[in-house]
Order: C-alpha cells, then structure tokens, then sequence
C-alpha cells in the first residue's frame, strides 16, 4: 500500500557543497559527497519521500496541521516538552496517520505488511488501525530522537492487535559515516518484531495489497534511478521525485504511481530535515509538502500513462529558530 524512500539532503543555500557518486558494482558508496561536504562544516540531512496506495472507497485524507503532545505520566513522559509537537495528515477512517515529522527531527512513515502467504487475522472489529502507532510514538518518544528509544517504546503496544506491519523510523545524523540520517525498519508479521537497522544512504521501502513480493520491482527501479544516479547531491532529490512518479506502461498495477480498478495512489508526502546554518549542530530546519493526486478513470487505457492531475499542496515549513522558540 506504500512506496517510501530515503535520501541524503542539502538544502539548496548548499548546492555547491557536496556531489555524490556510485561504486562500480552498482551500490552507492558516496566518497564524493562525504569528501566534498566536510569542507563546508554543514552538515546534509535526508528527505523521505512516500507514495500513499488506498482503495477508491476510503475517504481522502485530512491535510496535514501541527499537533501537540499530551505527557502521559502513566508512560514515563510527565517531564515532556509541553510544546513538542508533530505534524501529520490524518486518515479519518482510522483515526491516525501514515507519515509524520516531530519537531525533534525525528521522521516516522508505516507500511502495511502483506505477506505470501497472508497470516490469519482475527476478525476485524478486534485489530486496531495500524495508523494510530506513529501520533502514539511521538507522544511517547516526546523530544528524543534516539531510534532506539523510540521502537523501545512499542513495548506499551498491545501488537496482537495489529495487523503486519513495517514502520521505518528516521532520524538526523552528524556521524559522517551515516551520510545524514540513520535509518531503522521494525516489522511486525504477527509472530515476531524484527528491527533492522539499514546502511547508510538512499533506502527504498515498498508494500502492496496484491503481496509485498509482487512489487520488488519498485526497489530495482529505485536502484537505477537514485542509487546509480551521477551528479550533485541536489539532483538527487529530482530523481528521487521521478521515481515516485513512475508507471509501468504494462504494469500500473505494481508501479509506483500505482493505479488499478480499485486502488490507486492517493498522495505523495515530502519531509525534509537539513541542519540549520544558523544554529548549533542539534537545530535543523523541517518540512513537510502533501500532494493529493487526482483521480482518473480506472477503465481508461491511457490512464496509467498520463502525467496525473494534482490536487492544490499544503506545504508547512518550521525553520530552527521557530523549534527553539516553541521548546
């Protein structure tokens, strides 16, 4: 249901700062960049990038706005920040969310698992909306943006009450070895959770109701798109934007841009992350950009070829200044 990906990011007041590059087995190294970035004493950040696949039927988001942390003292987070905040859209049929950035720059984006074959699952009105664990973890992880601590945090949760899932979590670095970001997959199948922390730079994560297996495909594309990609670090960014922009001529109903007789991609979700240049090393700059996709007519045969029709943005931005004034 989801195609999520992850890149190093510099803001474009850095644009001649850092280059990227790919080793010769096709698997990104990234010397260039790490070499041409430490002269300027600025860190880069990341930006993740998420395609959102539902069913026609389901009701289109709410746009995303900022939201408040309530401390929970029950849960050992009565010292929290009154201000800490996250900003999400919200699913109104499940009440939570699929993507979302806290002022503490950590990022957090939800796949649904789909297994093949699919685990039995008790009867629906017994599981909870896999949506409602991200608002939930904010408010738990409260201004912290250790990934170990987040996913510690999962203990709190009931899992049996969920369905498969895979949540990635995604936080700044200033470890030049990590490339800006570290990056951490939990996935849940029903028997176990598993976390898996991922190699430094660009990630691909993809998910799909047909089976997860069925759309790999995606993560191929993604390796010659944005992996293999030549240049400066901020092209990157325009590849990355073209692969969640790609359809298969015969193949819409795996592609990224998916579309299909009863689902297609609804949104497109950006957060970006990038260090402040006018601030200590814990300060950055965050936003997040929603982009609705308009529908098109399932039974078109050109359909799943056209450029397709966007919906008006709802872009929110919160530079460094703005998180100290609010903490």
């Amino acid at each position: 249901m989801c195609t999520v990906s992850i890149i190093p990011f510099l803001a474009s007041a850095n644009v001649a700062a850092a280059h990227f590059s790919h080793a010769s087995n096709g698997t990104a190294n990234w010397p260039g960049l790490i070499a041409s970035n430490a002269g300027t004493g600025r860190p880069i950040g990341f930006r993740l990038v998420t395609n959102r696949d539902e069913l026609r039927s389901r009701p289109p988001a709410v746009d995303p706005r900022w939201h408040d942390f309530t401390p929970d003292p029950a849960n050992g987070t009565s010292s929290l920040p009154n201000r800490e905040r996250a900003i999400y859209p919200i699913d109104p049929a499940g009440g939570g969310t699929w993507i979302g950035g806290s002022t503490s720059g950590l990022v957090l984006c939800i796949l649904n698992g789909n297994p093949i074959p699919a685990p039995v699952l008790p009867p629906r009105e017994q599981l909870l909306s896999r949506g409602v664990i991200i608002p939930r973890l904010f408010s738990l992880a409260g201004a912290s943006r250790s990934l170990t601590e987040v996913f510690r945090r999962l203990d709190v949760f009931d899992l049996m009450r969920f369905a498969p899932f895979r949540l990635i979590a995604v936080a700044p670095s200033n470890d030049p070895c990590q490339q800006g970001f570290a990056a951490v997959e939990a996935s849940w199948n029903r028997s176990e959770l598993v976390l898996r922390e991922h190699a430094p730079g660009p990630a691909c994560f993809v998910s799909s109701g047909l089976g997860d297996p069925l759309v790999k495909p995606r993560i191929a594309l993604f390796n010659r798109m944005v992996r293999a990609a030549r240049g400066p670090l901020t092209e990157l960014a325009a590849e990355q934007d073209r692969f969640h922009r790609h359809t298969w001529a015969d193949r819409a109903e795996i592609s990224v841009l998916m579309h299909r007789r009863e689902a297609r991609t609804v949104s497109i979700t950006s957060v970006e992350v990038v260090p402040s240049a006018e601030a200590g090393h814990a300060d950055f700059d965050l936003s997040l950009e929603y982009e609705p996709i308009a529908d098109r007519p399932a039974s078109h045969a050109a359909a799943a070829l056209s450029v397709p029709a966007s919906l008006p943005k709802c872009r929110v931005t919160v530079p460094a200044r703005a998180i100290r004034q609010a903490q």
